[in-house]
This record gives C-alpha cells, structure tokens and sequence, in this order.
C-alpha cells in the first residue's frame, strides 16, 4: 500500500472544504421587496408572480400585493419573468368570458 504524503493531504483537504462551501452557497435563497404602481398610482390589491426562466427544477413562486407591497422570499438566485394579476384584471376577463369573447 502506498504512503499518502501530508503535503499532498493538505491541499486536498482545503480543495474539498472550498468546494463544499461553494455547493452550500449555491444553495442560498433571496428576498425581493417592492411596490406596485401603474400609471403613477399605487396597485392597492392582486398577485405577483415570479416565473424562474431557463426551466430547470424551480417552480414559480406567487405572493400578494397589499396597499401595494408586496414581498417574495426563499426565491433561488436566477433570471425570473414577473407577471402581475389584480382585481380589474380578473373583472375584464369574466366579463369578456360571460359575454363570448374570452372563448375561441
């Protein structure tokens, strides 16, 4: 059996602590916080939705507005597409699906 030399050891050592922090960072979640405006007016209620692009196993993460706030956290670091539903939005759409236009 041959010898492993305590120089060689050392290094390795460090090499396996140095990539194990890496894979525990890569683990890591953020939060994201903000206000909601459209047309220089505060969004007072509805949902934002965070969709991670690039697929992979993250699945997308939605989270209410209030009084135009909204806070999304343990999301992954990435490239998200964010989509935002409120109240007039959902009443525009059920009425263009009563009166037969939502329909093709």
């Amino acid at each position: 059996m041959k010898r492993t030399n305590h120089r060689t050891l050392l290094p390795l050592a460090v090499l396996a602590l140095v990539l194990l922090f890496g894979v525990i960072g890569c683990s890591r979640s953020g939060k994201v916080t903000g206000k909601v405006t459209y047309d220089g007016k505060t969004v007072p209620v509805g949902t934002i939705t965070f969709h991670p692009e690039g697929g992979g196993k993250q699945q997308a993460a939605t989270v209410e507005i209030v009084d135009g706030q909204y806070k999304a956290e343990k999301l992954q670091p990435g490239t998200y597409t964010i989509t935002v539903s409120t109240i007039a939005q959902r009443k525009t759409y059920e009425n263009l699906k009563k009166s037969g236009e939502g329909q093709r």
